[in-house]
């Protein structure tokens, strides 16, 4: 089922400013949203939930679950941002109401495709397409993690990919919960951001920090995404998650045919989910840990081709 809530007042609060993108010229909308309304904003999320499975307002966050029937499902319900950004930002939690729901792996993770780095708007499909991914999540011993994944599509469709972020001891993501302590309902604040000016992809959990050095050219991908996500696998059960204070800079295209500006914020709300790497993913809680640290990254907004979502089955 996916579906997506009727308008209400928002409680966004939107602030426009310029930017000078590598392509064109381009203001940026400084977006938050606190859910204080009740209600989901349909001009700036989708939702993507199938089958038990929910996206809700709940005491002023947004309450995610993700529900399987048994321990071969991989169940993922999306909070899908409608717009381009290359800052993403949130408070995520995982509830301790998972823990009594059987024995399996939960996340809430924030995720998307950040560049391309073959041509601008992208070359065949998802080919060169980088997707970045920050987890917050239970194991199936009921321990607590953090993790951080970054993934380059070597095909059309994702379907063969090249792990890009390693920890020291060269396993495939870096993990974070020695510096942060992370627990049940305990709220922390996770970001990613993709700094096109000095090359960098960061991952930020509170104060800790991952940072990925790019050496490849960075191109505006036709496939551009950010979501929220709630995640169950291994064991049936449900996973069940919070968000709020949801940040973004979205891209507002300095259309030159007369088009409305505000349109490119909206645009894309017709088209598929977000992308993401679940075969990545799901290798990824057996890697050793790795040390984070220094100060936040910002970003900076490039301009590219119009936005689409996009999601692997």
């Amino acid at each position: 089922m996916r579906f997506a809530k009727p308008w209400a007042a928002p409680a966004a609060l939107l602030c426009i400013s310029s930017v000078v993108s590598l392509s064109s010229q381009a203001d940026t909308v400084s977006f938050t949203e606190d859910f204080s309304s009740g209600e989901i904003p349909a001009a700036y999320f989708d939702i993507d939930a199938s089958g038990d499975s929910t996206v809700t307002v709940e005491d002023g966050r947004v309450r995610l679950t993700a529900v399987s029937e048994d321990e071969a499902s991989i169940v993922n319900t999306r909070l899908q941002l409608i717009g381009r950004t290359d800052f993403f930002q949130a408070e995520v939690m995982v509830s301790s109401d998972t823990i009594a729901t059987g024995v399996g792996r939960s996340r809430i993770q924030m995720a998307g495709i950040l560049y391309n780095d073959t041509a601008e708007g992208g070359v065949d499909g998802f080919t060169g397409d980088v997707w970045g991914g920050i987890s917050l999540g239970k194991d199936k011993d009921d321990s607590v993690w953090v993790f951080a994944c970054l993934e380059r599509s070597d095909d059309a469709v994702f379907d063969a990919s090249s792990s890009l972020l390693f920890n020291e001891a060269g396993n495939e993501c870096v993990h974070l919960e020695d510096e942060i302590q992370p627990d049940y309902d305990k709220p922390v604040t996770m970001s990613m951001a993709l700094d096109r000016e000095a090359g960098k992809v960061l991952f930020t959990v509170d104060d800790q920090v991952i940072e990925y050095i790019i050496n490849t050219p960075i191109y505006t991908s036709a496939n551009e995404s950010k979501e929220i996500k709630a995640r169950r696998e291994e064991g049936a059960g449900t996973s069940i998650v919070y968000a709020d204070n949801i940040r973004a800079e979205l891209l507002v295209e300095d259309s030159s045919d007369g088009t409305d500006s505000d349109s490119a914020v909206d645009s894309g709300s017709d088209s598929l989910s977000s992308g993401d790497s679940d075969d990545s993913q799901s290798n990824s809680e057996d890697d050793s840990g790795s040390d984070g640290g220094g100060a936040a990254g910002w970003w900076l907004l490039a301009a590219g081709l119009a936005y689409r979502r996009v999601r692997r089955a």
